[in-house]
């Protein structure tokens, strides 16, 4: 498919398949696209997670090295594997080996860089393996593990949950909450992660409130793995048959829809809902989050729904915790709404011949109209996918960065963002703020200290609307390492974030309320040329690293044997990484 200027193949990567040992059954099969940065982290993941004695079976195709990543090649090359070290791009490698036993056999079909048109050059391989018997735990035979034990001989992939050779690690399990409040269920939407299902339950359950808070899962399609997950964590579970093509922009919208409608049929008594997708770290006062924001849903009819998510959320740019803003955007990464406003949106989502309308844009563009949201300044969740239908590993890299509420005991200020108050208090900081004029490049002369100063800064930009071609907030995010993909998460075009410390406004004009500049000369305009330059030299966002071998013309044949005429790439592009703490 076309990628940027170029062509990629969605198939490249690194193929798992996992066997049963004994019956020689595929009891998991995944793809993982390592020419993207992130994607490398899952692998690693579902290759620790694969079942003591499994039977791995690894096929490489091109680019898969690009970013495979030091974590991988190290657990393949403590599992016995001779090629994991020595990989090159454009070549084909296959792998088998027995989880925690070894290597069965390995092929790599080299190709020299200077000779390559670009396609891996075909590999093949034949194995006569003989079966092995399963290990039998002994846990297995304890009366109140035998069903997971019936669940961890049939499926794999979930880890410690099913290990042998010690006590297996248990999820916590629904309780009576001994405190009497506000029922709000949560609805987990999955397309069939379920391993990333079990550790997100018990997440759930982790912090103030979440033993005590209902879970459906709705399931896209209809699966018998699913369903004894949800026995094992004792939750409900809805399966959903779309006739949509998997991957698609229809079927997600079409499974969301069901998740939406189906929670509040499930649970006729409440008044709120929370819907979570399955690809999403949460914060131990992610259930306690939003029973504190509910009231605000019942008493401000100008909002439509509560997020746990803040795209313009970076180390540098949160760092109160129990703050919150009032934004126009979109719903997800985990949000609340109530049944009056899930009616309202059901009754106007988008249709399924609308081609490529995602459902979050189309409830904001059809459904929010003038109301707002309520974002955190320290995100409730963390998206960890990447390589999905709307997310890549390129996005990925920003999600990774941004941090997550690690207190589970935070207080919210919730008061501080009911409408007439945060609308006040919004104006006497404007009203007070030091006027930031750029004058040059914003990439160039940062325009904003680095350290706190405790004073409150004001920018104005030329941004008439949200539209991309206007330049400007698109090149002063990407200088100041905020969301700059977009201005979306926007109060009446105008975006603020604690910048290292000090309160930061920025605002779009001419047709923001807020944009009050007093001469037309403090308003920063941007061309493209100027975005190019800030792409190149922004010093705040993410670093990626690049590391991957060409294969090379050997000097002497011994070099070839031992696949050491290789030439290493390394480089890093971005600036200073910024990092969670």
């Amino acid at each position: 498919m076309a990628w940027g200027d170029g062509w990629v193949r969605l198939h490249a990567g690194v193929h798992l398949l996992t066997l049963h040992q004994r019956s020689g059954q595929v009891i998991r099969a995944s793809n993982f696209l390592t020419w993207q940065p992130e994607i490398s982290r899952q692998l690693a993941a579902a290759l620790r997670d694969a079942g003591e004695g499994r039977l791995l079976l690894l096929l490489a195709t091109p680019e898969f090295t690009l970013h495979l990543g030091k974590e991988v090649v190290q657990y393949l090359t403590h599992l016995g594997s001779h090629f994991a070290g020595r990989l090159a791009r454009d070549e084909a490698w296959c792998l088998v080996a027995w989880q925690g036993v070894g290597v069965l056999h390995e092929t790599l079909t080299t190709a020299h860089h200077y000779a390559s048109n670009g396609d891996a050059p075909p590999t093949a391989i034949t194995l006569l393996i003989p079966r092995r018997l399963e290990p039998r735990c002994t846990w297995y035979n304890q009366l109140k593990l035998r069903e997971r034990a019936q669940f961890c001989r049939r499926y794999d992939g979930y880890g410690d949950f099913c290990r042998c050779w010690q006590p297996p690690w248990s999820p916590r399990l629904p309780q009576p909450s001994p405190l009497k409040q506000e029922v709000i269920p949560v609805a987990l939407v999955t397309g069939g992660r379920l391993p990333q299902v079990l550790r997100q339950v018990d997440q759930l359950r982790s912090g103030p409130g979440g033993v005590a808070t209902p879970v459906i899962i709705f399931f896209d399609g209809i699966s018998d793995e699913a369903a004894a997950l949800a026995s094992l964590l004792q939750v409900k579970i809805t399966f959903h048959f779309i006739s949509r093509s998997p991957g698609t922009t229809a079927r997600v919208n079409e499974h969301i829809k069901f998740a939406l409608q189906g929670v509040f049929q499930s649970y006729p008594e409440v008044n709120f809902a929370i819907i979570l997708e399955d690809d999403l770290e949460l914060a131990p006062d992610f259930i306690s989050y939003f029973h504190q924001t509910a009231p605000l849903l019942k008493s401000d009819p100008f909002l439509l729904f509560i997020n746990a998510f803040n795209y313009n959320s970076y180390p540098h740019t949160a760092s109160d915790p129990s703050r919150l803003y009032r934004a126009h955007g979109i719903p997800g990464y985990g949000w609340m709404t109530s049944r009056a406003a899930a009616q309202e949106m059901l009754a106007a989502w988008a249709p399924l011949n609308q081609t490529g309308a995602s459902w979050d844009w189309w409830v904001r563009a059809r459904v929010m109209g003038p109301r707002d949201m309520v974002i955190p300044e320290v995100p409730r969740t963390r998206h960890r996918g990447g390589g999905g239908t709307h997310i890549s590993g390129f996005d990925q890299v920003l999600f990774s960065s941004q941090p997550l509420n690690r207190d589970p005991n935070i207080t919210l200020d919730v008061n501080s963002v009911q409408e007439g108050e945060y609308e006040a208090r919004l104006l006497d900081d404007l009203n007070s703020a030091q006027l930031v004029v750029l004058t040059r490049h914003p990439c160039d002369v940062l325009p904003l200290p680095l350290y706190k100063t405790n004073k409150t800064y004001v920018t104005y930009i030329n941004q008439p609307d949200e539209n991309h071609h206007h330049y400007a907030y698109e090149v002063v995010a990407t200088c100041l390492g905020i969301n700059n993909r977009d201005i979306h998460e926007n109060l009446r075009m105008m975006v603020t974030f604690p910048f290292f410390g000090n309160q930061v406004y920025l605002v779009a004009c001419p047709n923001s309320p807020y944009c009050k500049p007093g001469r037309g000369k403090v308003i920063y305009t941007a061309t493209r040329d100027d975005l190019e330059y800030a792409k190149q030299s922004a010093l705040l966002r993410p670093a990626l690293t690049v590391s991957y071998g060409l294969r090379t013309q050997p000097q002497d044949p011994s070099l070839e044997f031992s696949l050491e005429n290789r030439f290493l790439v390394n480089f890093t592009i971005g600036g200073v990484k910024v990092v969670d703490s």
